[in-house]
């Protein structure tokens, strides 16, 4: 071409023509010689084989059927592919720094799932390093007074486990040590025959949670409610769940005066806490027991003799080392200055007695004149016109005065005066 031939003012790709022009593949719509391809909706990774980078410009991953889809992977970024001797590697890196990788194994296209790198963006769950997934809130539970509080709404498929704690009870004052509670709910799906849950409470006392109740709003979703006291503020909730369970909402969701309509109420055990068992039934109090051997922990009042050392409880309540003998035994209420039973001790014994009481009669066996009985002393004088009733007017008319003998009733009865009972066995801690 000769010099000059072409004005300056032309432009070849929009480069004007005032010396050599440096042309990339981009200028003339060729694809760059470390840019392979481009991979766009409706693609797949699995067709790009050849060594190099890929351009990948997916603005909707779920049309890409091998997109990598763990971890919300964004659809723009890079492809790079590795290929050793037919042996595949692909490694997709978004815009966001995510990465993941996969690679061929026993022929081609049979790819390995993706493997996904944890980062900042994209942490492990709690499935994902094999622990039970939770969630935590604490909110403000404030009631005037003892309400039903909606506390979650839960999914459960079959064979299924959610549990719940609740930390805290109804009250802030110092010195109630019982608003310290703690209180645990499992809930726990059948195996669909039949289909359903089983909802249990463990408490503490009655300024924790004190009943529990679940409704079947649909399907396998559940409403969890509890009863609880007035003042219950900030209370924690944390819940666990299994496989197939999902905690959709753990707060305060609602409050009701009364269990909600169609509410299936669930079972509450209260714990007996290591400590307090004297609070419940003070060591060395008589507890009547239904067979005829004390369970293990207890001995039977009999009687019997223990050891100070290893009982110190039961030696406070029993000083002389031995328990009362209550076999047979009725308990009375100590008098305790009343004046019913005075002078009586604690622990002291009282015999059987019978209140004084007479049953008098007399038995009239001979009739005569006074004059005809002057050497007897259990005579009486007849009513006035007794014979004139019973007598015979004409012969007896003089007969003015009875013999008589005073006695009593013969013998009857048992060994003792009691009222009706039924017996039981008298045991107490040995502690």
């Amino acid at each position: 071409m000769a010099n000059n031939a072409v004005p300056s003012s032309r432009k070849v790709n929009g480069k004007a023509l005032t010396g050599d022009i440096s042309l990339s593949a981009g200028d003339v719509g060729a694809i760059s010689s470390n840019q392979l391809g481009e991979i766009a909706n409706g693609g797949k990774f699995k067709n790009y084989l050849s060594t190099g980078f890929y351009r990948v410009a997916v603005p909707n991953p779920s049309s890409v059927s091998d997109f990598p889809r763990d971890g919300n992977m964004y659809g723009y970024g890079i492809l790079d592919v590795q290929n050793a001797n037919g042996v595949i590697l692909q490694r997709y890196i978004s815009h966001h720094g995510d990465i993941a990788t996969r690679q061929t194994w026993g022929g081609p296209e049979q790819y390995l799932p993706w493997t996904i790198q944890y980062n900042t963006l994209n942490k492990p769950t709690a499935e994902d390093v094999g622990a039970l997934s939770g969630k935590q809130y604490i909110n403000s539970l404030t009631v005037q007074t003892s309400a039903w509080v909606k506390i979650a709404e839960v999914t459960m498929k079959v064979m299924s486990t959610i549990n719940i704690n609740i930390v805290g009870g109804s009250g802030y004052n110092v010195g109630s040590f019982e608003q310290c509670a703690i209180t645990n709910i499992v809930l726990r799906t059948g195996n669909g025959a039949p289909a359903g849950i089983n909802a249990v409470m463990y408490t503490v006392n009655t300024q924790a949670p004190t009943d529990l109740a679940t409704v079947n709003t649909s399907g396998d979703n559940y409403d969890i409610y509890i009863f609880i006291g007035p003042f219950a503020q900030n209370i924690i909730l944390n819940a666990f769940v299994s496989d197939n369970a999902t905690v959709n909402q753990l707060l305060k969701i609602a409050e009701l005066s009364e269990v909600p309509k169609g509410a299936v109420k669930g079972k509450v055990y209260s714990y007996l806490l290591s400590g307090k068992e004297d609070d419940i039934y003070p060591v060395g109090s008589p507890i009547p027991w239904p067979q005829p051997n004390p369970p293990s922990g207890y001995l039977a009042c009999n009687g019997q003799a223990f050891n100070k050392s290893i009982y110190p409880k039961l030696a406070a309540a029993y000083p002389s080392g031995a328990l009362p003998d209550l076999r047979g035994e009725f308990i009375r209420g100590w008098d305790g200055g009343r004046g019913v039973n005075p002078g009586r001790k604690l622990l002291s014994a009282e015999n059987d007695l019978l209140a004084s009481h007479e049953h008098g009669y007399r038995d009239r066996y001979y009739i005569e004149n006074v004059n005809s009985l002057h050497g007897a002393s259990n005579k009486e004088a007849t009513p006035a016109g007794y014979n004139n009733n019973v007598g015979s007017n004409a012969t007896d008319t003089d007969n003015n005065s009875f013999l008589y003998i005073d006695s009593t009733t013969s013998p009857t009865g048992g060994n003792e005066t009691r009222p009706r009972n039924i017996a039981f066995n008298y045991i107490v801690r040995a502690a």
